[in-house]
């Protein structure tokens, strides 16, 4: 969890890309700031309903928004909240 939120700190940090290099690092950490917050929220479903957290977050991946927010909720509602809520931001 905290490597996802400070590689997220890192990338505002970074302001507005300015260059192509400096795009290319934005891009590259809210890649691996995602990768590690959906790390964190797997190992999130193992302390409370697994099913309905796994679900949840293979969800996270569609393009549809309405989709993504249910998968949200139920990450939210289910999931550890001092774990979750932090990464749900992300």
């Amino acid at each position: 969890m905290e490597r996802a939120l400070e590689d997220t700190r890192l990338r505002d940090a970074l302001g507005s890309p300015n260059s192509e290099a400096l795009e290319l690092l934005r891009r590259s950490l809210e890649a691996r700031a995602e990768r590690n917050a959906v790390d964190a929220l797997r190992a999130a479903a193992l302390l409370g309903d697994r099913g309905a957290v796994s679900a949840a977050i293979e969800n996270l991946t569609v393009s549809d928004p309405g989709q993504r927010a249910n998968a949200l909720e139920v990450i939210e509602t289910v999931g550890e909240l001092a774990i979750v809520r932090p990464l749900v931001a992300l």
